[in-house]
């Protein structure tokens, strides 16, 4: 029991890392985000989002092999969760940040060579904003 309690308070703390990291991705205070993920990681290892933050935060001060890194990790890591939508989306702006146009597109489209992931792009602030609301009822019940 004990230790169940130790993990989801190391689970707890490190998902409020992460949150700040992103927080601070989000102002554009980019290393002050990569601190916040990386802590997150030291205690969690298993977190494609954080490594896709991290990749995200590495771009955008001009650290592109470090970003590539990253997003292995998080590719790597995503095999083990579901949790991570936003690595295709992502890896998407990173390629075209870099200049690989047809690579970016292959990552915006799905499996049925359709444009979901432009589409992420207007409902992930609001997704975030929603699941962040503990209070908030669910419009279904989901099973």
């Amino acid at each position: 029991m004990m230790k169940e309690t130790q993990d989801k308070e190391r689970v707890a703390k490190s998902r409020k890392l992460f949150e700040q990291g992103e927080k601070y991705r989000q102002l554009k205070q980019y290393n002050q985000a990569i601190k916040c993920f990386r802590k997150s990681l030291n205690i969690v290892t298993v977190q494609p989002s954080a490594y896709a933050g991290l990749a995200m935060c590495y771009l955008n001060v001009s650290k592109i092999n470090k970003a590539r890194a990253e997003f292995n990790y998080a590719f790597q890591f995503s095999k083990y969760t579901t949790r991570s939508p936003d690595l295709k989306y992502n890896y998407a702006i990173f390629h075209r940040e870099t200049g690989n146009i047809n690579e970016a597109i292959s990552y915006f489209k799905d499996k049925g060579d359709r444009e979901i992931a432009l589409r992420f792009d207007f409902t992930m602030g609001l997704t975030r904003y929603a699941t962040s609301q503990k209070s908030m009822k669910l419009p279904a019940k989901i099973s």
